[in-house]
């Protein structure tokens, strides 16, 4: 799952007057919840189909709703409003999509002819669109209820995009892509969220609190740790490398070597967040360089010293 930001810039007046930026990775909770949301409707659709969908979070971003979502394409659309967070959410499928879920539900085959006809939706096709949205509304609020109960209500179903339900063009939205799989094909699947409705419930939907870990549900405990356990983190590696004087580091030029006090047998320290995680080897495979993991953390060394040298004092301080 992709985390990105999008923002306008125009002018230095603009940048002045804009509101505080909205970083999507400080939210945590609202990521993980949608990754739930992403593996409840899969499982409610696939009590629909012959073969079940594979749905998951394809990315995230926020921005301005004019910029972020296309009106110009023919697609479906339903409106939920989420009486909890005053506030209505956006449900779109594009024509791909619609007709994807279409021919699932009705028995297609894998691999079958694509069906796209310029025209638009028929009773009957936006009839079974709405059992999709149906879905999808469930699915949030089968999520979302566990961790700040948005109370979803629907709304219209509309066949083009009414940006003035969510706000206007200029609204600052959170935009989840949901892809889908279904038949064999790939599709997605849109939500969109008014920022201030995620801003007025920061405090369920940005971190969880260690006095209501015992509150939730046991299934939601597992869900979570296992999101977190699939978060992506940045590991860097570091070799050890020399002292220069500041004038020194000045004059550096283009092809300029410089020499460092390690050698390729001197342990690679290996830190996640700032935090020492391993001490590896460096060596290469198949044209490029790997680590070959040699100690893990540097805190149970310490444990381990102590205890061999028979200090145990800083152990009950």
């Amino acid at each position: 799952m992709q985390l990105e930001t999008q923002a306008s810039h125009s002018d230095g007046t603009d940048h002045l007057l804009r509101a505080p930026s909205f970083e999507i990775e400080d939210w945590p909770m609202f990521a993980s919840t949608v990754d739930q949301t992403a593996e409840a409707l899969a499982g409610t659709l696939g009590e629909l189909m012959a073969t079940p969908p594979v749905c998951e979070t394809k990315a995230i971003v926020t921005g301005k709703a004019g910029e972020l979502i296309d009106v110009e394409q023919q697609q479906l659309v339903k409106v939920l409003f989420a009486a909890n967070w005053d506030a209505r959410l956006l449900l779109i499928a594009s024509r791909p999509t619609v007709f994807a879920f279409l021919e699932a539900v009705l028995g297609g085959e894998v691999g079958g002819e694509v069906f796209d006809v310029e025209r638009e939706f028929s009773q009957i096709e936006t009839a079974i669109a709405e059992l999709m949205f149906r879905q999808f509304g469930d699915a949030l609020q089968s999520s979302f209820g566990q961790v700040s109960n948005p109370r979803i209500e629907p709304q219209a179903t509309m066949a083009s995009v009414d940006l003035d339900s969510i706000g206007g063009a200029g609204a600052a939205i959170v935009l989840v892509r949901f892809s889908a799989e279904m038949i064999g094909r790939n599709v997605e699947l849109l939500l969109a969220v008014p920022q201030f409705a995620l801003t007025a419930n920061r405090d369920e939907l940005q971190n969880v609190e260690a006095d209501d870990e015992a509150c939730l549900d046991p299934k939601w405990s597992e869900h979570f740790d296992r999101q977190v356990r699939r978060t992506d983190t940045k590991l860097t590696a570091v070799l050890d490398g020399g002292q220069l004087m500041l004038d020194d580091i000045s004059r550096f030029q283009e092809g300029q070597v410089i020499a460092l006090s390690c050698g390729p047998d001197t342990p690679v320290r290996v830190s996640c967040n700032d935090q020492q995680m391993l001490w590896c080897r460096l060596g290469q495979s198949d044209g490029g360089f790997v680590l070959k993991v040699e100690q893990i953390g540097e805190n149970e060394q310490e444990l381990m010293d102590e205890l061999l040298a028979g200090d145990f004092g800083g152990l009950y301080d």
